[in-house]
């Protein structure tokens, strides 16, 4: 699950980014890793729920999630994860999270989350609308932005959106 990927890079890149005076760290997500997508009322309201949410919470959510699939019951009415590739969402929309209560806990770093639209790759099968470099406009403007900065936000392309 990427979930743990970027929550562990992050874990030891932070410090190095802290020393830094511009520290930025760009998570690239999906359009489709948003709260809305969550089927389960009572984990959507807990990673809406900003002020209350700890990384912890995330891991548990996670293990969860992940015990479900093992177990073949993520479909069932107590679990009600989402419609679709849900492995890659459910990964996303932690990620998503993980970067929110990060961003809290460190405010001399900016961290957000980028969707880069339906890039023309390999991962798209090369069906996606957009060139990399259309692609890249997003996650290039967030990690490069000067003046003002929006730390904890979720970024469609180049627009701060909803997570």
């Amino acid at each position: 699950m990427s979930y743990y990927g970027v929550k562990n890079m992050m874990e030891v890149f932070l410090p190095l980014v802290q020393l830094s005076n511009f520290g930025r760290i760009v998570n690239v997500s999906s359009s489709h890793a948003r709260l809305q997508y969550v089927n389960n009322d009572k984990i959507r309201n807990e990673l809406v729920d900003i002020d209350e949410l700890i990384v912890e919470r995330i891991d548990d959510i996670a293990k969860s999630f992940l015990k479900s699939v093992e177990d073949n019951t993520f479909g069932l009415e107590e679990n009600r994860w989402m419609p679709g590739n849900k492995l890659y969402r459910v990964s996303k929309i932690l990620m998503n999270a993980y970067t929110r209560v990060v961003a809290k806990s460190y405010p001399s770093v900016t961290i957000n989350c980028v969707h880069r639209g339906f890039v023309n790759t390999d991962f798209s099968l090369n069906t996606g609308a957009l060139t990399v470099s259309e692609g890249a406009e997003g996650p290039k403007m967030v990690a490069l932005a000067e003046g003002e900065q929006h730390t904890g936000q979720f970024y469609d392309r180049t627009q701060i959106s909803t997570f």
